[in-house]
C-alpha cells in the first residue's frame, strides 16, 4: 500500500497539465478512495482548480453520498466499483472482502443518481468457484440499478504471490 502526499500531488498535476494539458486523466490505482475524508477534502480542494474529466477504480466500501457528490463536483467522468464476486460468503473466504451484498447495492445506488459513468467490475474462473458461484456474480450483476452503464466479468488471473494463486497451485488447477 503506496499514498502520494498532497504535495507530490500537485506537484505532479503542475508539471503534467502543464507540459501535457490532458483533456483525460485515468488514476492508475485499484481504490481511488482508499483515503481519509480529511484527504479526500484535500485532494477535492486540490483537483477544482483542475477539472479534468477523470476516471478511476474503486470498491464499494470507500463510497458514500459526500464522496460521491464530491466526485461529481470534480469532474469525474468515470467510476470502475470492483464487485469481484457476488456470493458475500466467498468474496469472505477466498478474497478477504467482508462487505455484504447490501452495501454493494447501496453503493451502486449512491453514485447511479450521479452524472458520471457507472461501470461494475466481476472476476470468474477463480479456484473452488462452481456454475452456482459463478450465476451468483451474475445475479448481483442483474441486480444493480439500471443507472449502472455496463458490468464486466474478467477471467481470474493466478497472479504470482495472492493467496487463490497459492490455492490454485496446491489444488493442481495451476501449476508452480
Amino acid at each position: 500500500y503506496r499514498k502520494k502526499s498532497i504535495e507530490k500531488i500537485k506537484a505532479e498535476f503542475e508539471y503534467l497539465v502543464d507540459k501535457y494539458k490532458p483533456e483525460l486523466i485515468y488514476f492508475l490505482v485499484d481504490t481511488f478512495l482508499a483515503m481519509s475524508n480529511r484527504e479526500f477534502d484535500e485532494l477535492k480542494e486540490l483537483y477544482m482548480d483542475y477539472k479534468i474529466p477523470f476516471w478511476m477504480n474503486t470498491r464499494a466500501e470507500t463510497i458514500t453520498e459526500y464522496r460521491a457528490q464530491g466526485l461529481e463536483d470534480m469532474n469525474m467522468l468515470r467510476m470502475n466499483i470492483g464487485i469481484e464476486h457476488g456470493n458475500a460468503q466467498y468474496r469472505e473466504k477466498y478474497l478477504n472482502r467482508r462487505v455484504s451484498t447490501e452495501l454493494m447495492k447501496n453503493a451502486f445506488n449512491i453514485v447511479g443518481e450521479k452524472h458520471y459513468t457507472t461501470v461494475a467490475n466481476s472476476i470468474i474462473g477463480m479456484p473452488e468457484e462452481t456454475r452456482e458461484l459463478i450465476f451468483d456474480t451474475i445475479n448481483l450483476n442483474r441486480s444493480l440499478p439500471d443507472q449502472v452503464d455496463a458490468t464486466g466479468a474478467f477471467i481470474w488471473a493466478p497472479y504470482h504471490g495472492t493467496p487463490l494463486r497459492d490455492l490454485a497451485v496446491k489444488k493442481g488447477y495451476v501449476s508452480e
